[in-house]
């Protein structure tokens, strides 16, 4: 370490020794030292570039330490408070937030990720670290950071409806409920293209129906869609809700005007969506609110055909119960009865059979297993 030191202090120009003896400094918290580097050596405080932090936010860094480097930074002419804002509003530094933007700080600053898109500082302040809260056996903010952050900016008028963040969607995936409905209480926008993030982090972060009551009263879209699936489909946030089982926000959505048959990409509807999960109470809410049980895709399946696909017997028993048309064949020509058999769901094959479904010798030959083969035959 000491031979690295000698070699950088050698190949250092004046200004690059300058500058660490005072950063040296800042980080002893040796606020003379500090302010006779400066002084002596005649630096630039805001002095900016690649290799050089600003002054103000290495100090931001340490700033429980070293309190009064700070404010003799900002007495004296320090106006680098992009990154120090990042910083302070990061750590929930209500104080040092305030007394930046005292001076004239920009609230609405262009902050930039590490992957150089540009974040809010609302964005950077929902993004805390979230701890486990044993007493209310959930998941909290660090309680370390403020409320008194999140209004300081607000009250500094900071946007809430940036073109790179949605806010409230943050807020509900870091499950602060409180911090969105504030959020939109105070202008920010749910609907449009914010709706369907918004409404999916509910289902994903533990939002209760309260929350989605909100958001929709507030002007989210009950059809809001995305081109975010695996395939990149249009699903509507009612074919995400249909791979989860939380019923009662599902149904908080169909009474606030769900398209309970909308259709992707590909043809799918939520109920199709729910045959390809392992989601039986969803299938069946499905089936009870009225969904069509016979809607085919772009490749002719219908969600019956799913469920013989994947097997999942009680779900296909519910449609078979509910008189889902078992006659159906996809565009390659299979009925749910082939599908069934070709995918050794012996379960499923025999409903099908009891329900009236006449099996013939070709069924047979679909079928992988022995014990398929001799089930067939019972039937045949």
């Amino acid at each position: 370490m000491r031979l690295l030191k000698q070699y950088n202090s050698i190949f250092m120009t004046s200004k690059e020794k300058d500058y660490w003896n005072i950063l040296d400094a800042i980080e002893k918290n040796d606020l003379d030292r500090m302010v006779s580097h400066i002084r002596k050596s005649n630096f630039d405080i805001n002095i900016e570039s690649t290799y050089y932090m600003p002054l103000l936010a290495c100090a931001m860094r340490t700033s429980e330490q070293n309190p009064a480097i700070i404010d003799w930074l900002l007495e004296n002419g320090a106006q680098n408070y992009d990154a120090a804002l990042h910083i302070a509003v990061a750590k929930g530094d209500t104080k040092n937030v305030q007394k930046m933007l005292q001076k004239g700080a920009d609230v609405n600053l262009n902050h930039f990720r590490p992957d150089e898109k540009k974040i809010s500082l609302l964005d950077v302040f929902l993004m805390r670290p979230l701890g486990y809260n044993e007493q209310l056996q959930t998941y909290t903010l660090d309680p370390e950071k403020p409320l008194s952050t999140f209004q300081a900016l607000l009250n500094a008028g900071i946007e809430l409806n940036p073109k790179e963040s949605n806010l409230v969607a943050r807020a509900y995936q870091n499950r602060s409920p409180n911090y969105a409905k504030t959020l939109i209480q105070k202008g920010a926008r749910v609907d449009g293209e914010r709706s369907y993030e918004i409404l999916r982090n509910i289902f994903l972060c533990d939002g209760d129906d309260s929350d989605l009551d909100f958001v929709l009263r507030n002007g989210a879209d009950p059809n809001a869609s995305s081109g975010m699936t695996l395939d990149n489909n249009k699903w509507t946030i009612l074919h995400f809700a249909a791979q989860t089982e939380r019923i009662s926000l599902f149904e908080i959505l169909f009474r606030g005007g769900a398209k309970l048959n909308a259709q992707d990409d590909n043809g799918d509807t939520p109920l199709h969506v729910s045959c390809l999960t392992d989601v039986p109470t969803m299938t069946q809410t499905l089936v009870e609110l009225g969904a069509d049980l016979n809607i085919q895709n772009r490749f002719g399946y219908t969600p019956l055909h799913y469920c013989c696909h994947t097997g999942r017997s009680f779900q296909a028993e519910v449609l078979i119960r509910a008189f889902a048309d078992l006659k159906l064949a996809t565009k390659s020509g299979l009925t749910v009865m082939q599908i069934a058999a070709g995918n050794d769901n012996l379960k499923i094959l025999e409903l099908l059979f009891n329900f009236g479904e006449k099996p013939t010798m070709d069924l047979v030959e679909k079928a992988n297993l022995k014990k398929t083969k001799t089930l067939i035959a019972q039937y045949l």
